[in-house]
């Protein structure tokens, strides 16, 4: 194995896939389109041992549905061998939330070798930043927000009264993500279902400006790489592809461009290579930093190449 030149991708397992959506195949079919040796592996595959972090790796080749005249990506699978993660190029933390425990421990076991090895992102940095928490850092530029735990009544006289004149509200788990996990106060036919209990929740109220549309807006090496908006399907009020949202041209006024230059400035700083910033109505959303997706859409609708960059931006790093 060139070891320079192989990727490892930690994902979940590609028979889940959305064959023709998934994020991640787009990335590997970059980094194969520029010279990139690309393995992937699930967590359950990476293992610690007398030996070191190891990953049992398996070979994929996978080509952009537009070059083969196709529907779908096509991915071929090889043989499976066992890779010492520091003898890597680089290595893509891309499993799917919910952050629970396993996926914490995930990130435990590569910060042990994210000094030796490069790690997009950086298992550290996400585990200290949430999706939903690290968009406390740019505070004035949400919604009023609330954090609690699910039966949490710790909440004074004053914020129960400021909650009040909220009016509809929407609770996020803050371990969820593409739309699961959210509810909507007083929503009949709600998108999304309601979080679990005990939970983690963050709590806005509605913003109505949604029907606009949802930004999500790319940062790759601190820099806007392009992005997307996405309006609501009719009769719902989640803008998730997921569940049928149109997918518009990205437009960004004044305010939400200072907001992702902040963004950028502060994931440079982060060592956060790629990020996916959601923006609602000239308010920040979330800044997603895991499995962020998108990027088959930036890229057949309008494109926004945003693999190439990656790869572009990561080999300058």
């Amino acid at each position: 194995m060139a070891h320079e030149r192989a990727l490892l991708v930690i994902a979940d397992p590609i028979a889940r896939w959305d064959q023709k959506r998934e994020g991640t195949l787009a990335l590997a079919a970059e980094a194969q389109s520029s010279g990139w040796r690309v393995f992937h592996s699930t967590p359950q595959d990476v293992v610690f041992s007398g030996e070191g972090l190891r990953a049992a790796a398996t070979s994929v080749s996978v080509e952009w549905p537009a070059r083969l005249g196709a529907e779908a990506f096509r991915v071929t699978q090889g043989a499976t061998t066992y890779v010492p993660l520091e003898s890597l190029g680089a290595v893509l933390v891309r499993p799917d939330p919910p952050v629970d425990l396993a996926y914490l421990h995930m990130l435990q076991l590569l910060t042990t070798v994210e000094e030796r090895v490069r790690i997009v992102n950086r298992p550290s940095r996400l585990l200290r930043w949430n999706e939903k928490l690290s968009a406390l850092l740019f505070a004035d530029a949400m919604l009023p927000t609330v954090i609690r735990m699910e039966g949490s009544t710790v909440l004074d006289a004053k914020e129960r009264n400021t909650r009040k004149n909220w009016g509809e509200t929407v609770t996020k788990s803050l371990d969820e993500a593409r739309g699961r996990g959210v509810s909507r106060s007083g929503s009949t036919g709600a998108s999304g279902s309601a979080p679990p209990k005990p939970v983690w929740l963050l709590e806005q109220p509605f913003n109505p400006r949604v029907a606009e549309g949802d930004k999500r807006v790319f940062i790759v090496a601190g820099k806007v790489v392009g992005g997307f908006n996405r309006i609501p399907a009719d009769g719902a009020w989640l803008a998730s592809i997921r569940l049928g949202a149109k997918i518009t041209p990205l437009n960004l006024t004044p305010a939400e461009v200072s907001i992702c230059q902040r963004i950028g400035e502060w994931s440079k700083r982060e060592d956060l290579h790629f990020l996916g910033v959601d923006l609602i109505g000239e308010r920040l959303s979330e800044i997603n930093l895991t499995s962020v997706g998108g990027l088959v859409e930036a890229q057949e609708n309008y494109g926004v190449e945003v693999a190439k960059e990656f790869f572009r931006s990561l080999a300058m790093a």
